[in-house]
This record gives C-alpha cells, structure tokens and sequence, in this order.
C-alpha cells in the first residue's frame, strides 16, 4: 500500500500550477519532467507509483522537503507554534492545552503533549 501524499494541496498552498511545478521539476533535476508527470501524481495514476526522484524533485518545486509531502502543508505560524509548545516542560504544555480549550469552549481537539 502506498501513502498518501498530499501533492495537490501543496500545490495550492504555494499558489503554483501544475505547469509551474513540473517546471521547477525539470529546472531542479536537469531532465524534463512535463506537466503530465505532474497531473499523474496528483491524480494517483502513476503506473509504477512514486520514484524517489519525482518526490524529490516535486518537494523542491513546491519549496519543502520530501517527507513533508506526505502532510498537508502547514503555515509557518502554526510550525512556529507548535515547536515552541513542544519545547516546554510538560506542566506547561499542559497549561496551554487547558487555556486553547477554555478559548474554544472546550471543543478543542489540540494535542501538544
């Protein structure tokens, strides 16, 4: 079974089209990489599925790293936040978690432990 990845939403998040991906591919790579190679991998029709080179090349193209393809794409912001939670002791963590739920009326569903 093969992961999912979330090519087409990180193709949203950087506001590129598939022609500008598959060009930032083909830039990056030194091999031409069409806009068909592109619409393959986000529409899963890949026949063979993924090549370390097409992720590698993709991920340069959309400005992030290759693991990160298989996450939907996260503002800066919210890295930024999470790391900074992450870095506290928990007695703090914990203390954050109950003031994210006290703004959300306690329907928050945050794990930062």
């Amino acid at each position: 079974m093969v992961a999912k990845a979330y090519f087409k939403e990180w193709i949203a998040f950087r506001g590129l089209t598939q022609r500008r991906v598959a060009e930032r591919m083909s830039e990056h790579m030194g091999k031409d990489y069409g806009e068909d190679l592109v619409s393959k991998l986000v529409n899963g029709k890949l026949k063979r599925g993924w090549q370390r080179n097409h992720i590698e090349a993709f991920a340069f193209a959309v400005g992030t790293e290759p693991g990160n393809i298989l996450n939907p794409p996260t503002s800066e912001d919210e890295l930024a936040i999470y790391r900074r939670v992450r870095a506290m002791k928990p007695d703090e963590q914990a203390r954050i978690r109950r003031i994210i739920e006290a703004a959300s009326d306690g329907e928050s569903t945050v794990s930062v432990a």
